[in-house]
């Protein structure tokens, strides 16, 4: 059997794989559609993460091909009609990149809480700093939020203080079957009109 790795995985990936087939770990990363094309017919293993496509026209190209290993979660790249139409089996890694998912989830909120997005976007364009305006939040989780989560927020004056125009916005989060799972407290200073 042979085996061609098209994207940058993990080494024992290719080391595990190579103790039972010959493995091939592209020069290139990622692939192109076209370049996959051009070389995947003679491999029966191919394992990817999500570049390029992979239509029905280059299942085609796949004379030999019985296995795709995705090592990400989603298999919406993939067209799973076509692979299964050519006895193709299609794995992916679910929770393969939890740790990473947690990681971004947690600092787009950081980022969201201390307001460096909107700070950044007033000191690039504005060329303004206003140190005060930024004050920060307080998130607390009470429950999991897992992979796939669809998750509302909401947000509500809690506390409104004209004199010296500071406001606490009440954050609540909820998850797809309306449970809570993060509750916090935003302390900002909205612009003056």
């Amino acid at each position: 059997m042979k085996c061609l790795i098209i994207d940058k995985v993990d080494a024992c990936i290719a080391e595990e794989l190579g103790k039972v087939m010959d493995v091939t770990v592209s020069e290139k990363m990622p692939l192109s559609k076209a370049e996959l094309k051009d070389v995947i017919a003679p491999y029966d293993v191919l394992i990817m993460r999500v570049d390029p496509q992979i239509d029905a026209e280059l299942l085609d190209a796949a004379e030999n091909l019985k296995f795709i290993g995705v090592c990400s979660v989603g298999l919406n790249h993939i067209d799973m009609d076509a692979a299964k139409a050519k006895n193709i089996k299609v794995q992916n890694a679910p929770g393969l990149n939890g740790n990473a998912v947690a990681e971004l989830t947690l600092c787009k909120m950081l980022e969201l809480a201390r307001g460096t997005i909107a700070a950044n976007n007033d000191v690039k364009y504005k060329h303004e700093w206003d140190k005060y305006k930024y004050m920060g939040q307080e998130l607390k989780f009470t429950a999991p939020v897992r992979i796939g989560d669809t998750v509302t927020a909401t947000g509500t004056v809690a506390e409104l203080n004209l004199e010296k125009n500071i406001a606490k916005i009440e954050t609540v989060c909820t998850n797809q079957d309306g449970k809570v799972v993060i509750k916090g407290m935003a302390t900002v200073m909205p612009p003056k009109a």
